[in-house]
């Protein structure tokens, strides 16, 4: 899992693959990643998700798979490189309209402030 959330975030920094991936089925893995118990993991994982979520078309895709719930857990991390990615990501996620009120309505906020 880690070779391959670390070859997904290699990958993804090459124009266009971001979307691919995605739409390949990309995120469910990740996603279900950083629900690990593995702090490495769930950073290669977040790393990969970050890359992917820069993409406008990926980013409202990112919060309907599931990514949210996983992303606000994460900023409650007791490694900072850990939490520290998971905002980012949210900070992307959040350039799209629809997710900025998802991210409202489901509570991210508090966790962020």
């Amino acid at each position: 899992q880690l070779q391959a959330a670390m070859a997904i975030r290699n990958l993804s920094l090459h124009p266009g693959t971001d979307v691919v991936i995605v739409n390949e089925g990309g995120l469910e893995p990740l996603i279900s990643m950083l629900y690990s118990s593995d702090d490495v993991l769930q950073e290669a994982a977040v790393l990969a998700l970050r890359n992917l979520s820069i993409s406008d078309e990926n980013k409202a895709k990112v919060v309907r798979q599931g990514g949210l719930p996983a992303l606000m857990a994460l900023l409650g991390s007791t490694n900072v490189s850990v939490q520290e990615q998971a905002i980012v990501v949210m900070r992307n996620l959040s350039l799209d309209p629809e997710n900025e009120v998802r991210m409202v309505e489901e509570g991210a906020v508090p966790p962020i402030v």
